[in-house]
């Protein structure tokens, strides 16, 4: 029989996972119980983590799809159904205070002026990582004051390296066909401990 595809090819070289892709059409089915026991696990999280005076944020990075879904197919861009990361965030948002830190809107408004997400990998690049770690600690700021100011993003502090996303060799592809670049923060601590 024929094998199932390992990397869906979109638009414009854009590469994505099949299994996200499937997540993106909402082809998975959650459960009000289902719900329920992540609400539960959640919240006895946080309660274990509050009685050492640790604070809790649940961070949600959406998949590639739900932020780049204009690459997809056509045929799948045009098809995309409720996600289970939709269904968890309204049920949660309806029976829960835990603080859920849901980075869709910041990374949509993000790739407004660069992108945020490798077009040959299921992971955010550098820029994209570099604004999550802000919302991060913005959204920690109320229950811990005394954080710093989260380190404002410099192009500068970054290098640009090639980089071979993790579908290229799941779809059996010849990387010289898909050339990409990523951000990588330079750590300062490293170059400075090296001298």
């Amino acid at each position: 029989g024929r094998q199932p595809e390992r990397v869906i090819l979109g638009e414009n070289k854009w590469l994505f996972l099949p299994v996200t892709v499937r997540e993106y059409l909402g082809y998975f089915k959650t459960t009000t119980e289902d719900l329920e026991y992540w609400r539960q696990v959640l919240e006895g999280r946080r309660a274990w983590l509050s009685e050492r005076n640790i604070q809790y944020v649940f961070v949600v990075p959406p998949n590639k799809e739900i932020i780049y879904g204009e690459y997809l197919p056509k045929d799948i861009a045009q098809s995309k159904g409720e996600t289970r990361l939709e269904k968890f965030l309204a049920y949660m948002k309806r029976h829960s205070d835990v603080n859920i830190l849901d980075l869709r809107s910041t990374l949509l408004n993000a790739k407004q002026h660069q992108q945020v997400y490798f077009s040959t990998d299921t992971h955010w690049n550098g820029y994209g990582l570099f604004l999550s770690y802000q919302k991060l600690i913005e959204s920690l700021r109320p229950c811990l004051p005394e954080l710093s100011d989260p380190m404002p993003f410099n192009p500068e502090d970054f290098d640009i390296r090639p980089h071979v996303g993790d579908l290229i060799p799941l779809g059996g592809l010849d990387e010289k066909d898909y050339p990409e670049l990523k951000q990588v923060f330079r750590s300062y601590w490293c170059e400075n401990s090296n001298s």
